[in-house]
Order: C-alpha cells, then structure tokens, then sequence
C-alpha cells in the first residue's frame, strides 16, 4: 500500500510514514525523512524552547525510572520504613564487592539495558537517607578500627 508525502509530494510505500498514535491504523501525512527534516528546522529555529522541553523530559523520565525500581525493593526503607518522598530513598548494596556500577552512575556510564539495571537493584537494599549515612559512618567505623 502507497502514501503520498504532502511535504516531498513523493509516493512512498506506508512503512516510511510515521505512525499517527492518535489513531490505531493511521499514519502521519508526511514520510519519516521530511518529519524528521521538519523536527529539525524547528529545533534549530527554536533552540531555547527545544532545550527547556528536553530538560523537563529527562527529569520526568529518570523520576518515573526511579519511582520503578525503587517499586522492585518494596517501595520503603528496609530498615525504618520511611515512604514518604521516593527521593529521599536510596540504593545500597548489600555487598560493596560484588557491585558492578552505582545505579545513580548508569545514565554516566551508558547502561540502557533495563534488564542489567534490574538485575543490579537486586543486589542492593532500599533505604532511607538517614539510615543510609548510618550503614556508611559504620562501615567506615569499622574500617578505621581495622586499621587502628
């Protein structure tokens, strides 16, 4: 089945146009390449505008992300309670050896991979920040006593 491109006034086959999801069968009236020509120009024109909406996605995005995983370790503190404000509550892994990354270093370090996250959160306990600083300051207490 063919489309006409209102924009390149070409005839395409359907799958180079892109899908309209306000409808379940439909397709946009312009192909992918001139969509994404026309997304561009925009963005260019609009530089400003463009940066403050994709700065509000990331942060609505990594919320949701967290607000996820955080939902996989029972959604509160595993030694309090506390539930009140999913950003006060962190990860932290139950054995420091067998971490692979930090969760809050994914984004830097490239993983994408949910299914590596996941697997990663498993490894760790929820916990509130207050309890988490406790957990540290003992770890660390008992390092220096070591030393000592």
């Amino acid at each position: 089945m063919n489309k006409l491109c209102i924009k390149c006034g070409k005839e395409k086959e359907i799958k180079e146009f892109v899908k309209d999801i306000r409808y379940k069968k439909a397709h946009r009236n312009t192909c992918k390449k001139c969509a994404n020509k026309s997304a561009l120009t925009w963005m260019k024109k609009n530089r400003t505008q463009w940066n403050k909406i994709a700065r509000t996605n990331a942060f609505f995005r990594r919320q949701r992300e967290k607000e996820y995983l955080i939902n996989i370790l029972g959604g509160k503190c595993e030694i309090c309670g506390y539930n009140k404000c999913f950003n006060s509550l962190d990860f932290h892994h139950k054995d420091s050896n067998k971490k692979e990354f930090k969760i809050a270093d994914r984004r830097y370090l490239g993983i994408k991979n949910k299914n590596k996250t996941i697997k990663e959160v498993k490894k760790c306990m929820l916990v509130c920040a207050n309890c988490h600083r406790e957990l540290h300051y003992k770890e660390t207490e008992q390092k220096y006593l070591k030393q000592v």
